[in-house]
C-alpha cells in the first residue's frame, strides 16, 4: 500500500478532516479474535495529527465478522526527561 492510501484509510476510520496533516505513522498486525485467515489479526496505527500523537485500534467485532470497530485514543505527551 501506498503512504497516500494508508493515511486515508486513517483519515476515513478515525473521521479526521485532513489526511496530509497525519504523519509519522506505524502499523503494526496484533493477533485479534478471528477465526479465518482474513480476520485473524488486527490493526494498530499510531501517528501524528496537528501537533498530537494519536492511536487508532481497528478491531474485528466478531470471530466469523468482516465488519470493524474503531477506536482513536489521544496518547499523552512525554517530555525530555530530567536527570537528578
Amino acid at each position: 500500500m501506498k503512504k497516500r492510501e494508508i493515511k486515508k484509510m486513517i483519515q476515513s476510520r478515525a473521521g479526521l478532516s485532513c489526511y496530509s496533516a497525519i504523519t509519522n505513522i506505524k502499523w503494526r498486525y496484533v493477533r485479534g479474535i478471528g477465526a479465518t485467515k482474513w480476520n485473524a489479526f488486527d490493526d494498530i496505527f499510531t501517528f501524528d495529527y496537528k501537533g498530537g500523537k494519536y492511536r487508532l485500534e481497528s478491531k474485528y467485532t466478531n470471530e466469523y465478522s468482516a465488519l470493524q470497530k474503531h477506536e482513536v485514543v489521544k496518547l499523552p505527551k512525554t517530555g525530555p526527561k530530567l536527570a537528578g
